[in-house]
Order: structure tokens, then sequence, then C-alpha cells
């Protein structure tokens, strides 16, 4: 098969398995298999997240300081993502695919610098207040089964982070009957 996405007017050819989308100057690859072949057979939430701390980052800037880097290594690929932004209601949604490339206590560097200015600070479970960006962590799998009883979850929305379930698959993503990705 194959898909044609768009964004910003930039647009992309994605075929099945190994793939690369290349949207604007930036290639995502779909899934390096490093974690293996799993299988997911009760709840849980497979992401790590972290909230980008009181700050504005420019287009300049790799880096970011986070509310907790556990659970997040170099070498990971992440996605980025302005969660809320009251600011300027046009960021929502924004995101951006990336590689972390170091760690130092709380703070995180990237392989790319930001494709906006992100705004983080003053985040709240509000709708339309506050300002809220995250980093999420994407599984790499080889191939992924979710068993019966099985059942990926994104960790829940706290007000800073939360609320994204993503990993990529270089083999195949099987759901068998009684299992389910929410």
């Amino acid at each position: 098969f194959t898909l044609e996405a768009t964004t910003d007017g930039d647009s992309a050819k994605v075929t099945p398995r190994l793939f690369n989308i290349i949207i604007g100057n930036r290639t995502v690859y779909a899934g390096s298999g490093a974690l293996g072949d799993v299988s997911i057979s009760s709840s849980g939430t497979i992401n790590a997240y972290a909230a980008i701390s009181n700050s504005t980052r420019s287009t300049s800037d790799n880096s970011c300081s986070v509310d907790s880097a556990s659970g997040f290594n170099v070498g990971d690929k992440v996605l980025i993502h302005q969660t809320q932004c009251a600011a300027d209601t046009s960021l929502i949604g924004k995101m951006q695919y990336t590689t972390i490339t170091g760690i130092s206590g709380t703070t995180i560097t990237f392989a790319d610098t930001f494709d906006w200015d992100i705004v983080s600070n003053d985040y709240n479970t509000g709708i339309g207040s506050g300002n809220a960006a995250q980093v999420v962590s994407i599984p790499q799998y080889n191939n992924l089964t979710i068993s019966s009883g099985g059942i990926l979850l994104p960790r829940g929305w706290n007000g800073g982070s939360g609320g994204i379930l993503i990993f990529e698959t270089r083999g195949t993503t099987t759901v068998n009957s009684g299992g389910l990705i929410a």
C-alpha cells in the first residue's frame, strides 16, 4: 500500500513495514525494533512522560528542563508535543519527533532544534487555560502483540503531561480478540 500524508504544505509518501516519512527537512523512521518482540497481556502504560518546565524555548534551542527525566535515556526516540497553549492557540497540537542526545539532571538535550517556539509555563488541568508542552518516549518494538486481556493505555493527563500513547513497530502490531489499544 501507499499512503500520502500532508502537513503544512509538505507531503510524504509512506510505504509498508520498514519505512521513512519525510516531512519538510525531517525524516521519521518507523521503528528500529530495539526492544525486540513484546507481548502485552495486562493493562499498562508503555511511555515515559515529562512536562517541559516553566519556560519558553525558541527554534534555536535543542534542550529543555523537564519535571523529571526518569524513564528517559540517551538514544531514545521521543515526541515533543505542545499540548496546551492559551498564549497562542495556533500552537496547540504542534509536535516533533527527535532523539535524546544528552541528559543532565532534569535537562534533556535533543538531536534537533525545536520546530516552533515552545511555550510551557503555568500549565494546569483547566481547559482553555495554561501552556503545557511535554516529552513522550516512543518505544521501539520489532513485533508487538496485544493478547486477550492486554490493554495499552496512555498515562492520564496530569496538567503537565500524559494523555498520549505512541509506539513504533518495525514488523507487525497484532491486537488479538480481547486485547485493546485505548
